[in-house]
Order: C-alpha cells, then sequence, then structure tokens
C-alpha cells in the first residue's frame, strides 16, 4: 500500500514540474519505472508467499539488492 502511494506522489511530482532542475526527463523516467517495478513484484511476492513461502523471501531479497545497487546512470546524476 505505501508502494502504491509513493508512486502515486512521484508521478504527481515528475508530471508537476517539481523535481530538481538537475533531474532530467530520461533520469525521471528510469525512476519511476524503478518505482513502479518494486510496488508489482512486491505485491507478486505477497500472492507467490500464500503457496511459496520461501520463493517469496528470495524475491523479497532479490528486490532490496536491486534496490540497494546503483545504477550508472544515478551515478552519473549524483556526480553533476
Amino acid at each position: 500500500m505505501l508502494g502504491i502511494t509513493y508512486s502515486l506522489l512521484w508521478l504527481h511530482v515528475v508530471r508537476s514540474g517539481l523535481t530538481s532542475a538537475r533531474i532530467d526527463k530520461r533520469t525521471a523516467r528510469h525512476k519511476t519505472w524503478c518505482n513502479l517495478a518494486g510496488t508489482l513484484t512486491y505485491s507478486t511476492a505477497a500472492l507467490i508467499a500464500l503457496r511459496f513461502p520461501r520463493v517469496s523471501v528470495l524475491i523479497y531479497f532479490l528486490v532490496a539488492v536491486f534496490y540497494f545497487i546503483p545504477t550508472w546512470r544515478s551515478a552519473d546524476v549524483q556526480k553533476r
């Protein structure tokens, strides 16, 4: 539920132009897709947990690793 709220808030910020001037459209689009991917993956893992709890824990771990490892694109934005 919190992931959906965060994704909706982020979409509003991006569409309203409330982001920092340093964030270009490509970076904003990348962050939007990452947020949506996480939200959908967590929801799917919760459903999988009903039948395969260990697989669900593995999915949660992989999503955490996905968010922990920075992408090259976000590293370029931080250097600016």
